[in-house]
């Protein structure tokens, strides 16, 4: 199969686009006709379309609710359940102290005289932001 060129490319084309541009269309009336049917099915005007609408507060993700976790306790309870049964093999005991990360030596402090040379060899140019 070859590809097309010229004025046949350009009547493809035109087609494609037309076709397309009808499809958003009526995809664009099928999503307002399902609303007005939605929002007429209420009996009320503070009903589900309403509820549907306002609600800014999202429900628990799947995870939490594949995993049983029961509300009761302080929130770190709470996490510290979560996290066993997402991560059984990986939770510490003690989660109050945190282990020593870094192998590397603490650097000294900064002393005056480097302060100051690198403020005098900082350049300001106009418009930025540091």
């Amino acid at each position: 199969m070859q590809k097309s060129e010229g004025a046949e490319k350009e009547k493809y084309t035109s087609a494609y686009s037309k076709t397309r541009a009808t499809y958003k269309k009526e995809i664009l009336h099928a999503k307002r006709q399902a609303w007005r049917k939605f929002c007429s099915e209420s009996g009320t005007p503070f009903g589900k379309p309403f509820k549907t609408t306002v609600n800014t507060s999202l429900p628990p993700s799947e995870i939490f609710k594949a995993i049983d976790v029961s509300g009761s306790g302080n929130s770190k309870a709470i996490a510290k359940k979560l996290l066993e049964k997402i991560y059984p093999f990986s939770v510490q005991e003690s989660s109050s102290s945190l282990p020593e990360t870094h192998s590397f030596a603490i650097d000294p402090p900064f002393t005056k005289e480097e302060i100051k040379k690198s403020d005098t060899n900082a350049t300001k140019r106009e418009g930025s932001w540091i």
